[in-house]
């Protein structure tokens, strides 16, 4: 049985930037805490050393692997924290 979601928006200004304010999430079977996540390869060699959009795609598919390999997909994400320490690189 899948979970039910149901998106909480009280305004529609957040919808730019595809996030929601919350999400309510009842009917939970499975939940899968992850660890940190960074642009690595698949033995941890740190990828694309200066160029953040590079560092951000590869974390984004080590993420996607990690979910495939738990069965889960990206609809099933609810939250994701963002680190980093060059503000204006990361926008």
């Amino acid at each position: 049985m899948a979970a039910d979601r149901r998106v909480i928006n009280p305004w529609s200004w957040q919808d730019q930037f595809n996030f929601v304010q919350a999400n309510e999430v009842s009917d939970m079977q499975r939940m899968l805490l992850c660890a940190g996540q960074a642009s690595g390869d698949e033995e941890g060699n740190v990828l694309h050393p200066g160029d953040m959009r590079a560092q951000v795609a590869q974390t984004l598919d080590n993420i996607e692997t990690v979910l495939i390999n738990a069965g889960f997909e990206w609809s099933d994400v609810v939250r994701l924290n963002y680190y980093t320490t060059d503000v204006d690189g990361f926008f």
